[in-house]
């Protein structure tokens, strides 16, 4: 027999980040000019080795449309560094940035899902530097996505609720490094 359907059962509404431009970022050289490139150039794989845009005492900012591809993608690539020694200033404010991107983690997972499922991928970190980021995806919504990414980052939906409990988790994580044995601290 026809089994009913449940009403309350519905199909997702169509993804906006599924991408329908798969047109190469630029044509690619013939090998031997690669090569040439490579060599005469940059010593890397390289068919547009990256251009300094930006070179401050506080950012420096590089370009590249295709750098260390053999050949051209429709994809797009953002990876950032923004350099600050407040984070790694004192242990208070090392744990303290380590909260926050623990917290925008778990955002970002959840409100980047659609865009994840359809080939997109950012994240944030702590380095020595600073703040790292990194985004990947097709080049025909990159734009839109890191937007808002960023978004997601910059004005996090934070809850008290969330903030003790990581703020407990990082306690603890410090607490047990001190109770490891000597060469696991290393």
């Amino acid at each position: 027999g026809h089994r009913k359907v449940d009403p309350n059962l519905s199909l997702p509404s169509a993804n906006p980040y599924v991408p329908s431009d798969f047109t190469p970022v630029e044509e690619p050289l013939p090998l031997k000019q690669r090569r040439k490139k490579q060599e005469d150039e940059t010593g890397l794989w390289s068919v547009n080795p990256p251009k300094l845009v930006k070179n401050t005492t506080s950012e420096t900012l590089w370009f590249s449309s295709q750098a260390i591809k053999e050949f051209p993608v429709p994809r797009a690539q953002v990876l950032s560094v923004m350099r600050t020694a407040l984070s790694q200033q004192c242990p208070k404010n090392q744990a303290l940035t380590d909260i926050y991107f623990d917290i925008i983690g778990d955002y970002l997972m959840e409100g980047l899902y659609r865009p994840s499922v359809a080939g997109y991928s950012f994240s944030m970190g702590n380095s020595e530097a600073g703040f790292s980021l990194a985004m990947q995806g097709y080049s025909e919504r990159a734009s839109e996505y890191l937007s808002n990414a960023l978004d997601l980052a910059i004005n996090p939906p934070f809850s008290p609720l969330r903030f003790e409990s990581t703020r407990e988790e990082t306690v603890r994580t410090f607490k047990n490094g001190y109770r490891s044995q000597p060469y696991g601290r290393a």
